[in-house]
C-alpha cells in the first residue's frame, strides 16, 4: 500500500507539475525585428544585418526552466550595404556559405540577470563549429500580447575559423563581432 502511495503520488506531481511548468509560445514579428552585427576594419565600423532568419520562441519568466529558443540563419543574407564586404562575407575563408548555408542557436538554459532583464546561455554553430555563447536580454511587454527582447554579445570570429586565413592575427579585421538583436514577438 505504501508502495502504490508512493507511485499516485509522483503521478500526481509529474502531471499536475507538467500543467503549470510551462512557457507560452510566440510568433516572431519578423518585418520589425533585427538581428545586426559590428565589427571594426582598420579601425573603422562595420555595421551589418542579418536579412533572412526564422526562430521557434517558448518563454515565461516565471517558468524559466520550461523556456526554449532555437533560431536558423541564412548566412548568405549577410549584408553591410558595402560591394566588397559583402563580396566577401561568402566566400570560403568567410561564411562559406556554398558548404555552409546556415548557422544556428539553440538554447540551452535562462536565468533571471542580478541587475534585471535575463540571461540566455546556449550554443551557436557556424562553418559546422559550435561554441557556447551568453547572452543578456531585456524584455519589455509592448501591449496587446507583444513582448520586444533586446540584447548584445560577443563572438571571436576566430573561434569560428572565420577569416582563419586572410587575417588570422587581426591585423585588419578585428577579431570581435558584436551581435545585437531586437526582436518582437507575440503571444500565441
Amino acid at each position: 500500500m505504501k508502495n502504490l502511495s508512493i507511485v499516485l503520488l509522483g503521478f500526481f506531481v509529474v502531471i499536475f507539475g507538467w500543467k503549470f511548468a510551462h512557457a507560452d509560445e510566440y510568433e516572431i514579428d519578423y518585418a520589425q525585428s533585427t538581428i545586426g552585427f559590428q565589427t571594426q576594419h582598420t579601425g573603422n565600423d562595420v555595421n551589418g544585418v542579418i536579412g533572412k532568419w526564422h526562430g521557434d520562441i517558448t518563454f515565461s519568466a516565471q517558468e524559466l526552466a520550461a523556456s526554449a529558443v532555437t533560431a536558423v540563419f541564412d548566412m548568405d543574407s549577410a549584408k553591410t550595404g558595402d560591394k566588397i564586404f559583402d563580396g566577401t562575407l561568402p566566400q570560403t575563408d568567410w561564411f562559406d556559405v556554398k558548404k555552409h548555408p546556415q548557422a544556428n542557436f539553440k538554447s540551452v538554459s535562462f536565468e533571471q540577470a542580478e541587475q534585471g532583464g535575463f540571461i540566455l546561455r546556449g550554443s551557436f554553430t557556424l562553418k559546422e563549429i559550435t561554441n557556447d555563447v551568453v547572452i543578456p536580454f531585456t524584455l519589455v511587454e509592448e501591449g496587446d500580447n507583444k513582448v520586444r527582447a533586446k540584447g548584445t554579445f560577443t563572438l571571436n570570429r576566430l573561434d569560428y575559423a572565420l577569416g582563419q586565413v586572410a587575417d588570422p592575427k587581426a591585423a585588419w579585421v578585428d577579431e570581435n563581432v558584436t551581435v545585437s538583436f531586437d526582436i518582437v514577438a507575440t503571444q500565441l
